[in-house]
């Protein structure tokens, strides 16, 4: 079971050869129905945790799995993600990417121009996506363009994203922020509600105090 972020912000779930879509998500569970289900009149569905770690019930399908589709659908993501990411030509993050892909995989991701019209569109949409005018029109898991990833070490600003159905905590750090978490005897947290962004309720900073370093400065000690 894998989930993914499609062209448009939303989940697709990936399970045993089928695509999934989002349906509604209750108080412990989410309902996905199968993506095929305007095209085939497919009736499947799934049935997960809201952490999506667990399958609860599926549906049957009215189609064959296809794995292959599934893999196209893989690399047609971290081919999106790489566009978003990177200043790279499109022929060159194409050919990065499919170098060691099936030649059953390249057939079902489609043509190349198409793929590289795809990877333009992307590289001009990676600007900051507009403010929602409510939680529900912020997509989850956040697409590519809410969370950028650091320059150092290319992991995404976003360290969290917890959803349920009456609240979202969303985390953020820096490379080198957990470190002194982890070292620290003692947090100090402090919460505003004033400066938080607009449709979360607070914004909850975590602190530590830097480490007590000393500096010898002739028969004194400095401390700092």
């Amino acid at each position: 079971m894998e989930l993914i972020t499609t062209s448009r912000g939303g989940p697709k779930l990936l399970h045993e050869g089928y695509a999934y879509t989002k349906q509604r998500a209750h108080e412990s569970t989410v309902r996905w129905e199968c993506s095929k289900k305007k095209t085939a009149m497919c009736k499947g569905s799934l049935i997960t945790d809201v952490n999506v770690s667990r399958v609860h019930a599926v549906t049957g399908h009215t189609h064959a799995a296809d794995n292959v589709a599934m893999s196209a659908l893989k690399v047609r993501k971290e081919i999106m993600d790489t566009a978003e990411a990177s200043g790279g030509r499109p022929g060159q993050i194409l050919a990065d990417k499919l170098a060691t892909c099936p030649l059953e995989v390249r057939a079902a991701l489609g043509k190349r121009e198409s793929l590289k019209r795809q990877i333009r569109r992307a590289k001009r949409g990676a600007a900051p996506p507009t403010d929602p005018r409510a939680m529900e029109g912020v997509p989850y898991p956040f697409p590519g363009g809410y969370g950028r990833k650091l320059p150092e070490s290319g992991r995404p600003f976003i360290t969290h994203d917890g959803e349920s159905q009456d609240s979202r905590l969303v985390g953020f750090a820096s490379d080198d922020g957990p470190e002194p978490l982890r070292a620290a005897r003692g947090w100090r947290v402090g919460g505003s509600h004033s400066t938080a962004p607009r449709r979360f309720a607070q914004l909850v900073c975590v602190r530590v105090s830097p480490p007590q370093t000393a500096v010898a400065l002739g028969r004194r000690q400095l401390h700092v």
